[in-house]
This record gives structure tokens, sequence and C-alpha cells, in this order.
């Protein structure tokens, strides 16, 4: 082979190598680069695109749970095909984003939590998500690793949050009768030490806080669970969606069990 030829060659070959990818304008541009990437079974390309798009990846799994909890639960063949492919980008995402070393491992213990949603929780949770990303987009300015927040993002948060309380407390999350209201009073399992955020949500919405104590690894999910079978009125847990690193997988596999298997119908 012409030497010419063989060095142009080679040129290309390590500027293929080495070419960065993209950085995209927004997260909905990134999940479509990257399910591209996971599509293509292309490793290399899903690894460029999480280092270039940092900012992205926790605003990106959102929109992309979002859609994965409403189009699984469609009688449509082609939105249930779409679910699949989705899930497939998440849990993909999930897993290079330990991979590649993030210290958050958020993604990660939210993937088996996500896949034990109920259909009916997966429409509560659809419809609660549209009401707070309405008023709140910025989950990767306050989930993130390493994330400091803005006191104007946490209220903006924490305003989406109340909404989404008003909604399941008076309007009800499934279109029907079932409302968090029917309880004298709705009661809360909150973890103590908790968030000064959640407590004020919850003391404005008169909702009765029921305290679940934390252990080193979370908190202590024999007392959550058995507290939730012996008081009906208890309609939520307080759970927060970024566990430490060496969260216990038992604290996050029996969360999931308390959501799905012990929640009570409202």
């Amino acid at each position: 082979m012409n030497s010419k030829i063989t060095a142009a060659l080679l040129v290309v070959l390590v500027a293929t190598a080495v070419a960065p990818a993209q950085e995209m304008d927004n997260p909905n541009a990134f999940m479509e680069a990257f399910a591209k990437a996971v599509t293509a079974d292309d490793f290399a390309a899903q690894s460029k695109l999480l280092e270039a798009n940092k900012d992205h990846i926790v605003n990106g799994f959102m929109i992309y749970e979002r859609a994965w909890c409403k189009w699984s639960t469609s009688d449509q063949e082609s939105l249930q095909k779409a679910a699949e492919k989705t899930l497939i980008t998440l849990d993909a995402l999930a897993s290079i984003n330990v991979i590649k070393g993030q210290k958050s491992r958020f993604l990660a213990t939210r993937m088996p939590w996500l896949q034990g949603l109920s259909p009916e929780q997966r429409t509560a949770k659809v419809k609660m998500r549209d009401l707070m990303d309405a008023q709140f987009d910025g989950w990767n300015k306050v989930m993130k690793p390493g994330a400091k927040p803005k006191q104007e993002d946490l209220e903006s948060l924490v305003s989406a949050y109340a909404t989404s309380v008003d909604l399941a407390l008076h309007g009800g999350l499934w279109e029907d009768g079932r409302r968090w209201s029917r309880a004298h009073p709705p009661k809360m399992l909150t973890p103590v030490p908790g968030y000064d955020r959640h407590f004020t949500i919850c003391e404005a919405a008169d909702i009765e806080m029921v305290n679940v104590a934390m252990t080193e690894h979370g908190p202590d999910m024999q007392q959550a669970t058995r507290l939730a079978a012996e008081d009906p009125d208890i309609r939520a847990f307080i759970v927060q969606p970024r566990p430490p690193e060496d969260a216990d997988p038992d604290v996050i596999a029996g969360s999931r069990a308390l959501c799905v298997d012990g929640a009570d119908p409202d």
C-alpha cells in the first residue's frame, strides 16, 4: 500500500478514536443520542456521551423514567414496545454511570424501585411528575453528585412537592373517589432525622408525621413496614431519592416492597 495512503488512514483512525462526543443542548437530545448508542450496542459511544453531557444525566433519566411509566401502562402495542426500549436505555444509563466511576449510585438504586411499581402507581407517578415538572426542571441541580443547589432552586422544588401533595390530598391520583383526605387525619412516614422542607410541607397540609428511625444504612424498614401495616391512615413514606454509597440493598428492596405491597389504596 502507498505510504501516503497508509499515513492518511492512520490519521483518520486516530481522529475517530479520540474524537469526543458532542455536548448536547438539552437532556432530551442527550437521551436520544444515548438511546441510539444503546441500540447499536456501542459502549464507546455511550461512554463519550456520558463524559460530555454530565449536566444532562439526571434530568435525562427522569424524562425517560416518566415516559416509561406512561407507555408501560398503555394498551397500544407500539407504546409497549417503546416502553421496552426506554427501560433498556434507562438500565444502560444506570449501569454505565456506575462503571464510569460516578460518585452517586442514584440511578442504579432507582432501577429496581422503578420496575417494582404497579401500573396504578406508574399512572399516579406520571400525573404527579407532570405537575412537578411544570414548576421545576432542575433535577440535575439538586440530585447530581456534589450538587450545591441555590436557595431559589430549593424553594422551587418545595413548591413543586407541595403542589403534588395537594393533588394527592384533594384531587386524588387516579381520577376516581380515592384521595388522601379520606383519612382523618392523613399520615406520612417521616425518617428522623429528616429534611426541613418535607416537614414544612406536611405541617402546611395538616398531614400528621409518623417518625421512622434512621440507621447507618437508611430508614429502619422493619419499623416502617410494621407502622404501615398497623395504621390504615398512613398514606405515604418520605424517602430521600439519593441514597448514600453504602446504602443497604435490603433498605432499597424494603422501601419498594412497602410502596407496592403495603400501600393504602388511596
